[in-house]
């Protein structure tokens, strides 16, 4: 069990976490992480707030057996997950993307994310991650490479669930 420090002035709505989180943009996060978080909350009991434009049946599930996590549903569009969790940011004790943009936007605010393949945004590195995510876009829009991405292996996901465990270890539960 992990100890935070979840003492709030949030005011809290059906919507609203109302205390300190992890947010996971949900979009972009397979069943196979979205089973790693779950169960990392449940060992921490930390909250996670998993945001997405449809119900996520593992998330709803894992709730209603009393696992410290929450499932927020917002409206279908672009950046409609995004948006709800840089409103929040203030709240966040880290985020889950791999949207470069959202974890750039975060980290501009001093907030930490961890995208799918265990690699860290946060204010030291945002500008090169942005630049290098800039830079792909132009070659795929000029035709010069295309959007392919490898499925993720074992050591993939492996990576993935030790940066996050890592994480937590080192900054929230402390």
């Amino acid at each position: 069990m992990c100890k935070t420090d979840n003492d709030s002035n949030i005011t809290k709505t059906s919507n609203e976490p109302s205390e300190k989180f992890i947010a996971i943009d949900a979009d972009s996060i397979n069943t196979n992480l979205r089973q790693i978080l779950i169960k990392t909350c449940y060992k921490t009991n930390i909250k996670f707030v998993f945001v997405a434009d449809r119900i996520l049946k593992d998330v709803e599930y894992a709730n209603k057996n009393g696992i410290n996590c929450q499932m927020i549903t917002v409206e279908s569009g672009q950046d409609s997950a995004d948006n709800w969790i840089f409103d929040h940011s203030s709240s966040l004790l880290l985020c889950i993307t791999h949207d470069v943009g959202l974890s750039t936007r975060l980290a501009e605010n001093n907030i930490t994310s961890i995208d799918r393949w265990g690699k860290i945004t946060d204010k030291n590195n945002y500008r090169e991650k942005q630049s290098i995510r800039d830079l792909n876009t132009q070659m795929r829009e000029d035709g010069i490479i295309f959007n392919k991405q490898k499925p993720m292996s074992k050591k993939d996901i492996e990576n993935f669930a030790n940066s996050v465990n890592n994480y937590i270890n080192k900054y929230i539960c402390t």
